[in-house]
C-alpha cells in the first residue's frame, strides 16, 4: 500500500507540512529575513520534513505506517515534496 492511497492520512501530513513550513517561514520573518536567499530556501525544506518526520515518530504515526506496509522514508518524501513546492510557489 503507498501513503498517496490513504487520503485522510496523506491530507494530514500535507497539512501537517504546511503548518511546519508556515511556522517555519514566520520564524524567520521574526528574525528579520522576510525575503530568504536560495541557501537559505534550500536549507528550510529537508529542515520542514525533519520536522514532520520527528513529530510522526514522536506521535508514533510511523509504526502505523510501517503496519500498513508503508516505508518510514515515504513521509519524508511526502514532506520534502510539499515543503519544495511550497518554497517555489512563495516568494
Amino acid at each position: 500500500m503507498k501513503l498517496w492511497a490513504l487520503r485522510a492520512i496523506r491530507n494530514a501530513f500535507v497539512l501537517r507540512t504546511i503548518l511546519v513550513w508556515a511556522a517555519m517561514r514566520l520564524a524567520l520573518s521574526f528574525g528579520g529575513v522576510a525575503d530568504p536567499e536560495l541557501v537559505t530556501e534550500l536549507l528550510l525544506v529537508p529542515l520542514v520534513a525533519g520536522a514532520v518526520v520527528l513529530d510522526a515518530r514522536r506521535r508514533q504515526e510511523d509504526i502505523l505506517l510501517g503496519n500498513l506496509g508503508i516505508p518510514g522514508r515515504s513521509l519524508a518524501v511526502l514532506a520534502l515534496a510539499v515543503a519544495a513546492v511550497l518554497e517555489a510557489l512563495v516568494p
